[in-house]
């Protein structure tokens, strides 16, 4: 940006140049001399430019215009070269002979702060551009507000920077991307976590193609516990195709469960598995199984567990898996899961002895259940509820064996 304008001021002071402008002021052999050495510029023969500059200087120190359209190319040139130390000192040193045109003069100010910046002298970037602004009598391009709001950022002085960032955007008639992730930023490290949701908010209706911000802007949301805000936006994004990593869907998952809408978090991460855009993994299956069972779908939870079980190294997760099959009266699939989860490091014996009697009762063995009872009985948390099946199981045994 620094270059481009460089090469605009080079343009500009070669048309006045040209066009006689320079006549009542500008001696005819200095215009000649100048106008040589913008030729060279054009031309990218920067140092023969500054040996012609060095052996003009001293000639015009007595025409005060004359000096300062000298000082003025020297930075033009430092410029080119990406010097912008230099470039400002000259710069300055032609503005403060006063004998420039005040247009001139301004477009140089704002050339001025950028140098400053391009070099992190950010105070002294931040002065000037404010005295440019401040004068100016053509419009400010909002690429100025911009480079002051980045000044002030740059010195974390960010309530600063959100005005002058603000202005260019409502004056702009394409505002770019960059600004509003400065303003996003800006927002973000005064925690003023309402404002960058409505920053986000204009930034996916200008770039709605950007699953980032609908993203960020669902995150804004939960932030500021407006978690049916977070959902609507991350489900929107999802129904665009913006959601295709196994993390995002899974979020997306999660926070149907968190607003309560479990069925849909089924839906969403079982059509998602799927299509293979998140893993079969155990993990996962253990989610789906709890999306469905807080929606009471207890035969779609059986399924996602019984998946989640061929592969686990969670006892745990089999044992769960068993107190569905008792749910749903799968008496004979019960004995078999226990064994498993007993296999994986289960340490609940009462637990599950007392589901194995249960299981081996309801299947007509009683010997079995009787022994497992038993066993239930010696511990404190399953005593009471085994010794009444016990009972019954004795019962049932005895009547058994009358008939």
């Amino acid at each position: 940006m620094l270059r481009k304008c460089a090469r605009y001021l080079v343009l500009a002071i070669g048309m006045m140049l040209v066009t006689g402008a320079h006549a009542q002021t500008m001696s005819e052999l200095t215009y000649k001399r100048l106008s040589k050495i913008h030729e060279l510029i054009g031309e990218e023969q920067y140092a023969e430019g500054l040996e012609r500059l060095d052996k003009l200087v001293a000639s015009v120190r007595r025409n005060a215009y004359e000096h300062a359209m000298v000082l003025q190319t020297y930075g033009f040139i430092w410029a080119q070269r990406g010097d912008y130390g230099k470039a400002a000192s000259y710069f300055q040193q032609a503005i403060d002979l006063g004998a420039l045109p005040d247009a001139q003069v301004e477009q140089m100010k704002y050339s001025l702060g950028q140098f400053h910046v391009a070099v992190e002298e950010y105070r002294e970037g931040i002065k000037v551009l404010n005295a440019y602004i401040k004068s100016a009598k053509t419009p400010v391009p909002p690429e100025a507000y911009v480079l002051l709001a980045t000044a002030y950022a740059q010195l974390s002085q960010y309530r600063n920077a959100l005005p002058p960032l603000s202005k260019a955007i409502s004056e702009s008639k394409d505002p770019k991307e960059p600004w509003f992730q400065l303003k996003l930023a800006m927002h973000y490290e005064l925690k003023d976590y309402s404002n960058s949701a409505k920053t986000l908010l204009e930034m996916v209706a200008r770039f709605p193609v950007k699953k980032d911000y609908w993203k960020q802007l669902s995150g804004m949301f939960l932030e500021l516990s407006k978690e049916q805000d977070a959902l609507a936006i991350l489900a929107l994004a999802e129904r665009q195709g913006m959601l295709d990593e196994s993390k995002e869907l899974i979020n997306l998952t999660n926070l149907f469960m968190f607003v309560d809408i479990p069925y849909k978090a089924g839906q969403t991460l079982r059509a998602a598995m799927q299509d293979g855009q998140v893993p079969k993994t155990a993990d996962n299956y253990e989610l789906l199984a709890n999306a469905w069972l807080s929606a009471k779908e207890f035969d779609l939870a059986i399924n996602a567990l019984e998946q989640a079980a061929k592969t686990t190294d969670d006892g745990e997760l089999v044992l769960r898996l068993a107190y569905l099959y008792v749910e749903k009266e799968a008496w004979s699939k019960v004995i078999p899961t226990l064994e498993k989860a007993r296999k994986l490091g289960v340490d609940k014996p009462g637990d599950t002895a007392l589901l194995q009697g249960i299981a081996a009762t309801e299947l007509g063995d009683h010997d079995a259940a009787i022994k497992a009872f038993s066993v239930a009985m010696k511990y404190e948390d399953t005593k009471s509820q085994a010794a009444a099946w016990l009972q019954h199981a004795m019962g049932e045994r005895a009547a058994a064996n009358e008939s």
